[in-house]
Formats: structure tokens, C-alpha cells, sequence
């Protein structure tokens, strides 16, 4: 692991490797930070001793710019905070999905087998969609088997409210749907 914090700026952003700063002293965090979207990918962590992690996307404001944690990633704080949003403004804008594919519809999705765990720490998920699909749009999707979110103080924030579902199958603003699991202190 890094015995210090992580920041990690850009345009896009896609994590293909485990970042780990358990082995600081004290407590790091991990701060990714994106004018577009952001991607843990499939099998990969993230994991501090207490240190915060930040997931930033679409920080321009521009409405394109999700977070999405694929199969089988981790999120995992021991007591720090987890936080994946988007926009100008962290505190109440959205990570932001768009666009015409199932790939970039969810603000903020959380798939199969993928695990966020803050401990005592507090988790805040905020996604939002102007997606146009023949699926389901979801601006917050928790999804799947194996898929669980815990922390101590859970804030979930999710809008579907310019997203158009071609085929009326529903626009949701948070979904946890399909076998995940939510726990919260």
C-alpha cells in the first residue's frame, strides 16, 4: 500500500488497479476527481485504514459524468467516509449518467457482487440521469447479487426526472434492486 493520501484528477477516470493506503500511519484518503466519468474496474479495491474515500465525477458541471463500481470491486474504509456524487458541487449535485446506452444510463451504479463498506463511517450516494434507453433508468442503482452497501449513516439521492424510458418500462430515482443489500447504524 501508499503510506499517504491518493488524489487523482482528470477528464475520465477508470481504476484498473487496487489502490490501498492501509499502511499509513494515519489515516489516508483517496480522492478521485473527474470532469467525466469515473470506473472501478471489474475485481479491483480501494481501501483506506479510516481515510476517507471520494468518488467526484463530472466536476465541470456539464450533466455527463457517472460512477459505476463493475463486477465484483470493493470500497472498503474501516470508519472513514464514502462519498460518490458528481457536479460543480459536491454536497448537492450528481454524479450524472446520459445518453442513449445501458452502459452510461446510471448516475451512480453499483453492480454485481461489488461491495462498499464505510464501517462506522457514513456513505453518500448521489446519481442522476438524462438518459433516453429501452431499459430501466435509474439515476441510483444498488443492483444485484452479492452487492452490499454498510455504514453507519446512509444518504442515498437519486433523480430520474428528464430521463425518458422509451419503452415506459420506468423511470426510478434509487433503486436497490435484484438481491443487494443495504445495512446502515
Amino acid at each position: 500500500g501508499i503510506a499517504g493520501p491518493i488524489s487523482i484528477y482528470g477528464g475520465a477516470i477508470t481504476v484498473n488497479q487496487n489502490l490501498n493506503t492501509s499502511t499509513a500511519a494515519t489515516a489516508s484518503a483517496v480522492m478521485l476527481k473527474g470532469r467525466g466519468n469515473i470506473s472501478l474496474a471489474s475485481g479491483k479495491s480501494i481501501t483506506t485504514n479510516g481515510g476517507a474515500v471520494t468518488f467526484w465525477s463530472d466536476s465541470d458541471g456539464n450533466g455527463t459524468g457517472y460512477v459505476q463500481m463493475l463486477t465484483n470491486s470493493s470500497v472498503s474504509t474501516s470508519g472513514g467516509n464514502i462519498t460518490m456524487s458528481g457536479g460543480s458541487n459536491l454536497a448537492t449535485g450528481y454524479a450524472y449518467g446520459y445518453g442513449t446506452s445501458y452502459t452510461t444510463e446510471q448516475g451512480v451504479n453499483i453492480d454485481t457482487y461489488s461491495t462498499v463498506n464505510a464501517g462506522t463511517g457514513s456513505v453518500t450516494l448521489r446519481g442522476a440521469t438524462s438518459a433516453s434507453t429501452n431499459d430501466y433508468i435509474i439515476g441510483l442503482r444498488i443492483s444485484g447479487a452479492g452487492v452490499s452497501v454498510t455504514g453507519g449513516n446512509l444518504s442515498f439521492v437519486g433523480n430520474a426526472s428528464t430521463a425518458v424510458s422509451q419503452l415506459n418500462r420506468g423511470a426510478w430515482g434509487v433503486a436497490v434492486i435484484n438481491g443487494a443489500s443495504v445495512t446502515g447504524s
